[in-house]
């Protein structure tokens, strides 16, 4: 069985290139000059901080029995509430609010709300594996790399500073919290780039949020790369043509094959 990328692998071998090489060589055949990469459950795991500590909310709450229904709950009012405050933190405190309107605890209600504090305040989400390498290849190659994150600017400086991440990227865009993270908004990123659609890639892991407003744009589906990931929120169905990859370690393969 072949894997990923080894008859480009094999074809660098023979020619004696390294990988950057010939990434760098096939981003100039494709025009592209820079990548515009997503970093929440791309390049670091806020997923797994937001289930840490939400499931530790509604234990508290709900005791270890109710614990799981009131967790369908919540995740079914956030994405109610989605349109009405994005990814907004009061997206989590109003809905949680709204679906333990009858508990009447406050001190454990207090605690739970601490839980959901320490998401945006206390806690680092850990990066995945390969992503410095992920990072230093793309730059190697000669593209200018941009994090592009529906996030505020403090908690996306503190992700990327924790991980070290900082010195690996280029230009750092957050989109407003208290809007989409839409057509309009990456239209936006394009223009302060000053790239068109031609000149680059987009690595991320939302097909709402990242892969279909760029193809909406007109960014030619095999210019994309979507990382799997374990955060659902809207459709999961991969538009045609978009490359996948299962993590940030082998997006740059799909380039290779």
């Amino acid at each position: 069985m072949q894997i990923p990328g080894q008859a480009r692998n094999d074809e660098i071998a023979e020619r004696g290139m390294t990988k950057t090489e010939k990434l760098a060589e096939v981003f100039r055949d494709m025009g592209v000059t820079t990548a515009l990469v997503d970093l929440d459950d791309t390049l670091v795991d806020t997923h797994a901080v937001y289930l840490y500590r939400m499931e530790r909310a509604v234990r508290i709450m709900a005791g270890e029995d109710g614990a799981e229904a009131l967790h369908q709950a919540w995740l079914a009012r956030i994405t109610e509430n989605r349109t009405r405050f994005h990814v907004n933190p009061q997206v989590l405190y109003q809905s949680f609010a709204e679906v333990t309107g009858e508990f009447t605890d406050d001190e454990a209600r207090g605690q739970a709300i601490e839980e959901i504090r320490c998401i945006y305040e206390e806690d680092t989400p850990p990066v995945f594996p390969g992503v410095d390498a992920f990072l230093r290849d793309l730059r190697q190659a000669g593209l200018k790399v941009c994090v592009v994150t529906h996030a505020s600017p403090e908690w996306t400086a503190k992700k990327l500073s924790a991980n070290n991440l900082a010195s690996l990227v280029d230009q750092v865009y957050c989109i407003d919290i208290d809007g989409p993270k839409d057509e309009d908004a990456w239209a936006a990123v394009y223009e302060k780039e000053g790239v068109t659609v031609n000149q680059v890639i987009v690595v991320g892991d939302s097909i709402v949020s990242d892969v279909w407003p760029n193809l909406n744009l007109g960014l030619p589906a095999d210019r994309i790369v979507r990382v799997t990931s374990k955060f659902k929120f809207g459709s999961q169905e991969v538009p045609e043509f978009v490359l996948q990859a299962d993590g940030v370690s082998v997006a740059l393969e799909s380039f290779l094959n």
